[in-house]
């Protein structure tokens, strides 16, 4: 079990020490930033929100050479893929996003979904403009919906040493918005499970029983219905 150079909340640091106490499990103290939700792991490659490279470059004074060699170490894989925009984010409004990232965590917009029939890795990504054409709204700031799709064609494009990526996309709505501000309702951030026979992905709901929820049962509709539950199958 790994363990970060510092913890964002408190209480964190306590975590590791307590698992291990009960289990047999070891944990190394890493000289690095790291958070699980700004990290995706696949067989032999470790996906790593850019957020993290630049924030671990000031904390150590260490270049992207030596801290992807270093990450490559530390997860035990051939490939660290340092994923986000070359320029820092700058959306009209806010919506917790990253700096480098169109939101802080990967994991909110990335899903990882094992290998495809061809051998590539199949992987999710999140969509804004399909959010609102499903539920027949006003299409996303341009900027926010671009930085998805920007990640997708990324992704989609990536190749290197045998790694190639299948992208599909789900929906992603920004609702809420008021005061310039707005809230993200994803359906990457799930888990996925997946042992010997058993393949369950558990997706987040946001609706209910009442009127004003009919449409945020129409985007679980199509989630559960055609995109990520349907791969695990």
């Amino acid at each position: 079990m790994l363990e970060p150079l510092d913890f964002t909340r408190g209480g964190d640091n306590f975590v590791a020490d307590q698992i291990a106490a009960e289990t047999d499990i070891e944990v190394e103290v890493t000289n690095y930033h790291i958070e699980g939700g700004n990290i995706l792991a696949g067989d032999n490659y470790v996906i790593i929100g850019k957020d993290y490279l630049h924030h671990n470059e000031k904390v150590t004074g260490e270049s992207k050479e030596k801290i992807t060699a270093e990450f490559k170490k530390i997860f035990g894989v051939e490939q660290i893929i340092w994923l986000g925009s070359e320029e820092p984010i700058d959306f009209p409004i806010e919506v917790f996003q990253g700096h480098h990232q169109p939101i802080f965590h990967i994991d909110m917009y990335i899903t990882l979904g094992g290998k495809t029939e061809n051998g590539k890795e199949l992987i999710f990504v999140a969509d804004a403009k399909a959010a609102k054409k499903i539920l027949g709204e006003e299409m996303p700031p341009i900027k926010i919906s671009d930085a998805f799709d920007q990640t997708a064609n990324w992704l989609n494009e990536y190749s290197k040493d045998g790694l190639e990526f299948e992208v599909k996309r789900i929906p992603i709505d920004l609702w809420d918005v008021s005061e310039s501000k707005g809230t993200f309702l994803t359906y990457n951030n799930c888990i996925v499970e997946v042992f010997e026979e058993t393949k369950n992905v558990y997706v987040p709901s946001y609706s209910s029983v009442t009127p004003g929820s009919i449409n945020r049962r129409k985007l679980g509709e199509e989630v559960g219905g055609s995109s990520i539950e349907k791969a695990a199958e």
